[in-house]
Formats: C-alpha cells, sequence, structure tokens
C-alpha cells in the first residue's frame, strides 16, 4: 500500500519552508495499522506547521505548539524503529526538528527584542537593577542560542538518516535534486545557529555547550555551497521555468555564499564580523553572494521569474505555477506572488547592507560613508517587508521582524566601531623589537679628506653587523583602571629600552655597543573638536626623559643625559602631524685627552619643529596600485590602519642647536633643515627618500687650523631605503589595546638601505689636511621583527 511521502522543499527558520506530496512512498506497506499512524503523525504535523497569519499571534502560537511538537517527535521516533522503511517517518520528524528549531529561533527573537530595548535604557540608566535584568536577559539569550543550535545538530543527523532511505528522494532525478538542497540548507542553517550559540555566550560572559570550531563551520558551509550549486545544475533548475524553485535556491546560495566569505571564529576569543580577504577563494564567495543579492533585490524582476505566464491557467499548469502552490507561502503562510517577490527583495537588500557593513572598499574612509551605504539598502529592505496582503488590512513584516531588527543591530554595531575610532579604546601595548643588519662602510673612523690615517689604523673602509633589542611599552594609564576615568583617560606612558651592538670585521676599535632607555609621559590638553568646530583633531603636551650610553671597543665613550618637552599638534583629519620641541643633553665625552680646550663635555640645547604630512586622503597604495596590489601576502589585517592603508606621506624638520661645552674648540650655533618622503609601491613595498642640511657655525677660533679660522661645516646626508613589512600572524584590532596585553602581532621588515653623507669643513691644518671634511657611504641590508 503506497502512501503520500514528503519531499522537503526547505527547512524552517530564516529558510522559507514547503512541503508538497508525491507519490512512490512505502511506508509499512505489510502493516495497515502502521500505515495509518504514520498517516496520523504526518497530518498532525501539517496542523502544527500553519503559523497565524498576525505576527502579534505568533509568541502564543509558539507557547502552545512547542509542547505538541515534542510529544509528536517522541511518537515519530518511536515510529521509526517500528517500521521496516523508516525513511519517510525521519523525513517528517526532521522537518518536526526544524519546526521546534524555528520556535526556539522565535522564542530567542523575541528575547532579542526585550534585550536590546533594555540595553539602550540601560546606557541612559545604569542602575544595578537594569544591569542585572540585563545580564538575566544575556543569559536566557545564550541558553536559547544552544538549544537552536543543538535542535539543528540532532535535526542533521536525523535527515541524513532520512535521506539516505526516503524512497521517494531516491527514485528520481526530481527528488535526489530536492535532496541536494535540503541536506544544503540544513548545514548552512546548522552552521548559522551554532555560531550565534557561540556569538551570544561571548555576549553574556557564559560558557556555550556548542562543541565546534570555526573551521568546523567553515566546512559545514563549504559542503552546503557545493550541495545547493548541483542543486541549482542549469541543466536540472531553469530560472525561466522553475520560478520560486530558482529564486529560493539562489537565494540559499547567496546566504551561504556570504556566509562562507567572513573569517574563521575562534572558540573563546572575541570576533569581528570581516571578509576573510587573505583568503582569494573567500573573497570571491563574498563577491559572488554579493551578485546573486543584487539580482533578488528588484521585487519586480523578482515577480516575473515567479509569475512568468500572465494566462492564470497557463501559469497554474506551469513548473513555476506548480512550485509556488506546493510551498509554505502558499499552503500555510497564504501569500500572494506579489508578497513573495516583496519578501525575496526585501531579505535580498538587508544582505546587501549586511555586505556593506563589511565591504572592503569602505576602509579607510569616514564611518558616516559606510553607514549611508548601509542605511540605504535597509530602509529600501524595510519598505519591501511590511506589506499590506489585502485591501484594509494592516500591514505585516513579511519576514516576522527579521529586517526590522538587523537594521537595529547593525547600526547599532556601526556606531559602535564609529565611537571607537574616534575614542579609542586604552592602549597597552608592549613591542619587542630584534634585528640583524650586516653593512658595508666606506668610512669607520670618519677619517678627513687628504687625512692621513694613524699608523695603527690604516684602514676605513670594513663590512659591519649590526644588531639591535628594543622594548617598548606604551600604555593608557586609564587601561589600569575597571572603570572609565576621564581624567586618566587624557595622560599616556611611554618606556623604552635598547640596545645596539654593532661590530666591525678589521677595524674593531670602532666597535660600537648603544645603551639606552627612555621614558615619555604625554598630557592631553585638547581632544579632537567636534564636525564644523574646527580642525584640531588633538593637542598634547609631552615631557621625555631619556639615557644614552655609548662604548666604543669595550671603553666608554659618552653619556647623555637628555631632556625633552614638546607640544605636539594633529589637525585637519590627521593629515598633519607637528611637534615643536625643545631638548636639553648632558653630554659627558670619556676621552682622555691632553689639552682640555678640545673637552666636549657640556650643555647641548636643540629646539625645533618636526612636521609629518599624511595626504592618504589623496594619495594612497590602493588609489596608486589598486586594491588587488596594495599588500599582496602576509598582510596586515584591514583594522590595522597605521599598516594596512600605506599612504604618500612628507617629512619635514627645522632645528637650531646651541653647544656649550667646557672646552673652547667645539663651541658652536648650528641649524638644520631635513625634508624626505615616504611613497607607496606595489605589494607591500615603501621607498623612503631623506635629505639632511645642517650648518654648524663654531664660535671660537679653531686651535686646528693653521691660520685660527672660525670653523664651519655644511653637512649634508642622503639616505634611500626600500621596505617590505610581512605579517606572520593572525591578530586582532585590538591587539594593542588587550588588558592585560598579549603579544598576537609578529611583523618582520625585510629593509635595504643606501646612505651618502658628505661634511664639507673649513678647517685645514699645517699640514693642509681636512681632518673635520670627509665622505661617507653606508650600504646596508637587514631583517627585523617586531613582536607586540
Amino acid at each position: 500500500m503506497k502512501k503520500n511521502a514528503i519531499v522537503i522543499g526547505a527547512i524552517a527558520g530564516l529558510w522559507v519552508g514547503a512541503a508538497s506530496g508525491q507519490e512512490g512512498g512505502n511506508v509499512a506497506a505489510d502493516d495497515v495499522a502502521l500505515a495509518i499512524e504514520f498517516q496520523q503523525r504526518l497530518d498532525t504535523y501539517q496542523a502544527l506547521s500553519k503559523r497565524p497569519a498576525r505576527t502579534e499571534d505568533l509568541p502564543a502560537w509558539r507557547a502552545d505548539v512547542e509542547p505538541k511538537l515534542n510529544e509528536l517527535i517522541g511518537q515519530l521516533k518511536s515510529l521509526a524503529e517500528r517500521v521496516e522503511y523508516p525513511g519517510d517517518v525521519r523525513l517528517v520528524q526532521a522537518l518536526c526538528h526544524a519546526q521546534r528549531a524555528e520556535l526556539v529561533l522565535g522564542f530567542r527573537q523575541e528575547i532579542d527584542r526585550e534585550y536590546f530595548l533594555l540595553e539602550e535604557s540601560y546606557e541612559k540608566d545604569r542602575s544595578s537593577e537594569l544591569g542585572a535584568r540585563l545580564k538575566k536577559l544575556a543569559s536566557d539569550r545564550s541558553k536559547l542560542a544552544d538549544r537552536a543550535a543543538e535542535e539543528y545538530q540532532e535535526l542533521e543527523e536525523v535527515l541524513r538518516k532520512a535521506l539516505a532511505d526516503a524512497d521517494a528522494l531516491q527514485a528520481s532525478p526530481e527528488g535526489r535534486r530536492q535532496k541536494n538542497l535540503v541536506l544544503g540548507v540544513v548545514l548552512a542553517q546548522s552552521a548559522i545557529v551554532q555560531a550565534r550559540a557561540l556569538d551570544s555566550a561571548d555576549d553574556a560572559g557564559t560558557t556555550t555547550l556548542i562543541q565546534i570550531s570555526g573551521p568546523d563551520l567553515r566546512d559545514l558551509l563549504d559542503s552546503a555551497q557545493k550541495l545547493v550549486i548541483n542543486y541549482l545544475d542549469p541543466e536540472l533548475t531553469s530560472k525561466e521555468t522553475d520560478g520560486l524553485e530558482w529564486v529560493r535556491g539562489q537565494f540559499y546560495l547567496g546566504v551561504i555564499e556570504y556566509r562562507r566569505s567572513l573569517t574563521v571564529r575562534v572558540k573563546g576569543e572575541k570576533y569581528y564580523t570581516e571578509v576573510d580577504k587573505d583568503d582569494p577563494e573567500r573573497v570571491a564567495a563574498f563577491e559572488a553572494a554579493r551578485t546573486i543579492f543584487e539580482g533578488l533585490s528588484d521585487k519586480d524582476a523578482v515577480y516575473v521569474i515567479l509569475h512568468p505566464y500572465e494566462d492564470r491557467d497557463e501559469q497554474k499548469r506551469s513548473r513555476a505555477g506548480r512550485a509556488f502552490e506546493a510551498s509554505s507561502f502558499f499552503q500555510i503562510s497564504h501569500y500572494s506572488y506579489k508578497a513573495v517577490a516583496n519578501f525575496y527583495a526585501a531579505t535580498a537588500n538587508m544582505y546587501l547592507g549586511l555586505i556593506a557593513a563589511v565591504d572592503a572598499q569602505f576602509k579607510g574612509q569616514l564611518p558616516e560613508v559606510r553607514e549611508e551605504a548601509v542605511e540605504g539598502f535597509f530602509v529600501k529592505a524595510e519598505r519591501l517587508d511590511f506589506y499590506e496582503p489585502q485591501p484594509g488590512q494592516a500591514p505585516i513584516s513579511l519576514t516576522s521582524g527579521t529586517v526590522e531588527q538587523s537594521h537595529k543591530n547593525i547600526m547599532k554595531g556601526l556606531a559602535e566601531i564609529a565611537q571607537a575610532v574616534e575614542r579609542r579604546e586604552p592602549l597597552n601595548d608592549l613591542t619587542i623589537s630584534f634585528g640583524l643588519t650586516p653593512i658595508y662602510d666606506t668610512n669607520v673612523p670618519l677619517l678627513g679628506r687628504h687625512t692621513r690615517p694613524p699608523l695603527d689604523k690604516g684602514r676605513k673602509r670594513d663590512f659591519r653587523i649590526g644588531s639591535s633589542l628594543k622594548l617598548e611599552y606604551v600604555a593608557d594609564l586609564d587601561a589600569f583602571v575597571e572603570d572609565e576615568n576621564p581624567d586618566l583617560a587624557k595622560w599616556q606612558l611611554f618606556l623604552e629600552g635598547r640596545v645596539a651592538p654593532t661590530w666591525n670585521a678589521r677595524i674593531r676599535d670602532f666597535n660600537e655597543q648603544f645603551y639606552g632607555g627612555a621614558v615619555n609621559l604625554r598630557y592631553e590638553l585638547m581632544g579632537a573638536q567636534a564636525e564644523g568646530e574646527g580642525p584640531i583633531d588633538g593637542l598634547f603636551l609631552h615631557l621625555r626623559y631619556a639615557y644614552d650610553y655609548l662604548m666604543l671597543h669595550n671603553d666608554g665613550f659618552l653619556r647623555i643625559n637628555s631632556v625633552r618637552p614638546s607640544l605636539q599638534l594633529v589637525a585637519f583629519d590627521q593629515v598633519l602631524n607637528t611637534s615643536l620641541y625643545f631638548n636639553y643633553e648632558d653630554r659627558n665625552y670619556l676621552e682622555v685627552l691632553r689639552d682640555e680646550r678640545f673637552d666636549r663635555d657640556g650643555n647641548y640645547v636643540f629646539w625645533g619643529l618636526d612636521v609629518l604630512l599624511d595626504l592618504g586622503k589623496w594619495v594612497n597604495a590602493e588609489m596608486l596600485w589598486g586594491p588587488d596590489k596594495v599588500w599582496g601576502p602576509m598582510s596586515p589585517i584591514p583594522e590595522d590602519r597605521d599598516e594596512y592603508e600605506r599612504p604618500w606621506e612628507i617629512f619635514l624638520a627645522l632645528e637650531f642647536a646651541h653647544a656649550s661645552t667646557q672646552g673652547d674648540e667645539f663651541d658652536y650655533d648650528g641649524q638644520l633643515f631635513s625634508v624626505g618622503t615616504r611613497v607607496p609601491l606595489p605589494y607591500g613595498i615603501d621607498f623612503t627618500a631623506r635629505g639632511l642640511f645642517e650648518w654648524q657655525d663654531y664660535r671660537k677660533h679653531s686651535l686646528v687650523d693653521h691660520r685660527r679660522r672660525r670653523r664651519e661645516d655644511f653637512i649634508q646626508e642622503y639616505a634611500f631605503r626600500l621596505q617590505r613589512k610581512f605579517f606572520l600572524s593572525s591578530y586582532g584590532r585590538d591587539f594593542a589595546h588587550v588588558k592585560p596585553f598579549r603579544l598576537d602581532r609578529v611583523v618582520m621588515t625585510v629593509f635595504g638601505d643606501l646612505r651618502f653623507t658628505l661634511d664639507d669643513s673649513n678647517v685645514r691644518d699645517r699640514l693642509g689636511q681636512n681632518i673635520f671634511e670627509y665622505n661617507r657611504i653606508i650600504y646596508s641590508a637587514g631583517v627585523r621583527f617586531d613582536i607586540n
């Protein structure tokens, strides 16, 4: 005795479902009683699946249906164990699990509305009572998310068994095609609700019961994509003939591609929704999702696909008509063709809004640019979602409020991101740097032009090896307290320790060892001004103390204590970053002198202006070379804006110097001017060029010059560098703001340098030697690692 089998067109939840009868089932053909029981269970499911038309009636309906579904699932489990061919029974059981998952997600949606409303109230009134209620709701949301995830895990297991032995789905190409869609949809939805469970647990500060990792979720989505693509095989499913089935398959594929494009979620770590730009396959999935949803975003275009024939009878007889009338849209929700067209256009625009929220084209632009794009899609989605089904009836939400709630959530998230950009989390960053630099130096001892070297130092060219180790720590003082403290937020502490020895292959008397440390305290005099009120982004007062110790060979040579107050201004949307400074140095040279008049110990004073012009708003790597050539492999995350954007930069410096020493020979006044630029080249390579020009006018008559003239020096230095940074680790956008800090970001910098120094001096000794005048060229290449 043959009975109608269930052929699943889609699964509940956010995925719109459809169920239709098809001849060919063989449920317990030898036992009439079991066949009748199966029919009864099937009728019960179909009765329970009829949702109320009005959104406000859904909560009461869910509460009434849940216990009945629980009982029905138990009955179907028992029946599946007693029949000879349980495939059809398990298909109905799978539908019941999908229905129960939809109920749980509906309960979660109700809690979400209450949670977000209470969250808005709590932001205005941070009372302990509201805080406790908010915490309780967050816990309830997490528990419901866990329940939905568990339900889909069970649904996935039951459905796999059902599809393996369901006669109706194995007997024909149509059945096998539907099987691809069903399993693909379930796998994708299972991945989505399990990811939601992980997110909800993070929000609530609780531990989820879901034992799944990001790669596992990605595998589910990859499998789902292949199944839905098989369903949409042009030889099986046609846009011109299949109507709703083609639209539904395209929509599912768009959702799956969007989810596939996102970065892998790591359980227990803070997660941000962003495209996995390091994987070309994921970037391609992102663009595929955009293309699919753009094709479904116009209701009139969707309507033509759903209803290709103007003649009513011809439409009803067509494959498109049969697909529509077999769907839950028609049988359960009683939606018209136009309502379904609106539904898909609304959800397509909703996803286009989600896509715009993480679209890389907005990186580096003002937050309001992204917000405007996202808002445009959601406004259109909401207009399509609220539909008036019959004349005189109140509009209903075709998506049961999903579009509206998603709109609120995404705009709230974008506002938080914009706020984070304007008011960053407290810095709490430790950086460990070390490197090695092979060097070829054409004038290691700075031997003067036409000057004879000492008898024991006949060489001036040598290979050198430079090394360095540096520790830097920077923290806003409010990083050390739990509660917000606006006064502490204005202060920032910087600490530094450094070691940099250099070894010469042959001229070992000029081996150098640098040791130093510094502390800088910064105070914010003025923060960023509101739009339209002025150009200032920040005005800061710095006070820095540094100690440096230099050894030549293994002997002490120089000690420097320096104090440097400065005033820093950042303005014009961070285009201008300039510092006005005063630097006092107390220098103590440890050399043994035969004549005290050559004593260089004393006070050295410098004051000047440093200027950095960041022209990235007009010229950066992406504008010059296109988005595909900004970095290439091993690139920084886009949110690491200081590294990712690679703007064109110009450096300017002007400095005045006054040296007052204990001797006579080295008292001088000086002026220095420096100019440079950094130009971004393709694939993460930067080219930097600098020029330095310094004039030194000595105040006393030189004891070295054979005519006792005052010494005058003109120093020129030209430096060129090519470098590329390789980001060797994955890290989050909060790597510099974590409390306590973590060493998440590992960067390798490979560079090559060329530096010319020309020192022209008017001093000539009695032998006509230019002992203070020299030329020097340094060639170097090296590698440095920064861990922070």
